[in-house]
This record gives structure tokens, sequence and C-alpha cells, in this order.
């Protein structure tokens, strides 16, 4: 089995940002107030610049958690043994201690929301490649239904949910949404909360509120594929609807970020509501389904737009249409 495995993983590249040495914790972030399905926190999986010292507290989690390619290899009937040789291995960065900007300003923090299907841990690249850019990266797992797989806070394993047969998508994929958008607040204020409190002031001693603290809270970004670019399109349109601004920071400085990569029509067509959002946002498209939007040339090309700051318009960088697409 390690010599199979060595001949089927593919090699994994440096990220292409300064920051060569990164940090990988999976931890539960804790909300101070409950999401609207009564979540009190979320899994997520921080990307960070680190200092080449391990903390001893933080165990080393493996690359894909087996729940995760064992619903792979059911549902898309790939043997486990495959699977198994090509991701159960440990996290590429090991929990290490962060690292702090050479200067007296703290690291950008990145909300990363996946598409369909995803998890946490399946967009490790992309996450390491904008962590080497000197920012604090947190990919959520969402507990929707959503995602392949997902475990809530109690233990309670939450599988992925089809659209029942004879539903509209937009229909069943709405609530999700909602719960999305629910869930891109809740964090976002919780990052602000452990970023701005002291340690040996709180009873907060995780590896990942020790990394939030070297992070800037005002100066959040929001990541989203795909359907997760929806959900966090869905949370800044309720922002909009109820005539409130970006409560982190100001609208300024704050950066929206839709990686809309092949998608559905989810519940909204964004052409109908971008001229009502008012935070300031950059949305990336891809020509074709095929374009293999995740090149190389093409991620680091997106990933240094979240450094640009103070982008106070919508950048269309490329057009997608997805076979059924209206936008």
């Amino acid at each position: 089995m390690g010599i199979l495995s060595f001949l089927l993983r593919p090699s994994r590249p440096a990220p292409f940002g300064e920051v060569q040495k990164l940090g990988s914790v999976r931890q539960r972030l804790t909300f101070e107030t409950t999401t609207k399905n009564g979540a009190q926190d979320l899994l997520v999986q921080a990307f960070y610049p680190a200092e080449d010292v391990r903390n001893p507290d933080a165990k080393e989690e493996p690359f894909f958690r087996e729940q995760i390619y064992t619903e792979i290899g059911t549902k898309r009937d790939i043997p486990l043994w495959g699977l198994r040789a090509l991701l159960d291995f440990p996290q590429i960065d090991a929990p290490l201690r962060p690292g702090k900007p050479d200067s007296s300003k703290k690291w950008p923090v990145a909300v990363f929301s996946s598409g369909l299907w995803g998890s946490c841990e399946m967009y490790t690249q992309f996450c390491r490649d904008l962590a080497s850019l000197g920012v604090i990266v947190l990919a959520l797992e969402h507990e929707d239904g959503s995602g392949i797989w997902a475990t809530s806070g109690t233990g309670e394993p939450i599988p992925y949910k089809d659209p029942p047969s004879g539903s509209t998508i937009p229909e069943f994929r709405a609530p999700q949404l909602d719960q999305r958008a629910s869930d891109l607040a809740a964090s976002a204020f919780a990052i602000q909360s452990i970023a701005q409190s002291e340690a040996g002031h709180t009873s907060n001693t995780s590896l990942l509120a020790e990394v939030l603290r070297t992070g800037d809270a005002n100066d959040l970004h929001f990541v989203g594929h795909s359907f997760g670019a929806a959900g966090m399109l869905t949370y800044l349109k309720d922002l909009a609807e109820k005539g409130l601004d970006c409560p982190y920071g100001s609208v300024q400085d704050y950066i929206g970020m839709a990686l809309l990569w092949p998608s559905l029509p989810f519940s909204f067509n964004y052409g109908t509501i971008k001229l009502q959002l008012r935070v300031p946002r950059i949305v990336l498209k891809c020509l074709v389904e095929h374009a293999a939007p995740a090149s190389r040339h093409a991620q680091e090309k997106m990933s240094r737009l979240i450094c640009v700051p103070r982008q106070d318009h919508l950048t269309e960088m490329l057009t997608h249409r997805y076979v059924g697409n209206e936008d």
C-alpha cells in the first residue's frame, strides 16, 4: 500500500505566496448566538502563516477524514482502497503556532464557503495558496445538508440531501442558502470577538483562538465557490434589503469575493441583485465548465485580488455560462 500510495498521490505544490511556512488546524468555531438551525458552532479548518514550532496541545488531523472519502467512494462507486491510498495521510501543514506579520499590522482574515458536496478539507491547496499571501483562511463546514458529510457539535451526522423528486432546485436550496447566510453572519461576529480578545483574559485558549488573535477582524473577506458564493451573496442581499451596512469594519475597507465557478441557478439570478448590494465585491467567473478554473494561473490571479485594498467596484474578470445558467 505504501508503494501504491507513493505512485498514486499527486505531488503537492508549494504555495505561490511569499509565506511558505503554514499551519493548519481543524477545530470548532463557537458562536456567541445560535444560527437559524440552532447551531452554536461550526467545524472550520484554518490555514495560516505560522512559526516552525509545533503546538503541543493540538492534534494532527488527517488530510481527508475517513467519513468524507467513504462518502465519495459510495456515491461515485470508487474503490475505497484507491481513495484511502490517495487521501488517508496527515494534513499537509501541521498545527503550528501562528506567526505574526513583520509590521505592527495583523493578518487579513478570509472566510471560505465551499460549493455543493464540499467539505472543509476539499479546498486545501486553494486555501493554502491564499494563506501563503499572508492571510488567515477559515474554511467553514456547513451543516445544512448541502455538503458531502458533516457532524454537528453534538456528534450527529449530517449527510448530503438530494432534492426530492418533483421539487425545483431553487425551492429546495433556498432554506440552505438562508442557513449559509446565517452561518456567515455568526462566523464573522465570532471571529471579530475572538480576534479582539486578549490571551489570558478569556477562557478560549484553543489553537484556533490563538490563530485568530493574530488576525485583523476588521479586514475581513468572504470567499465562496459556487453554492458557497450563492450563500455569500444571499447574506449580502439580506443586508441590503434591511438597509444595513456590513457590520465588520468600514465598507470602504471591505472586499466581498464571490468565486462563481461552474454552478447552477440556485435561487436567484445574480444580475437581479448586484445593484442592491451595499458592500464592495469582486465577482470571478469562468468561460465554460471545462475551462479548468482551478489551474495554477487562474488560482494565482484570483487569489492575489484579496490583497488589493479598497476595491469599491465590481470586476467581471471572465464570463461563465454553465448549462442552464441565465447570467
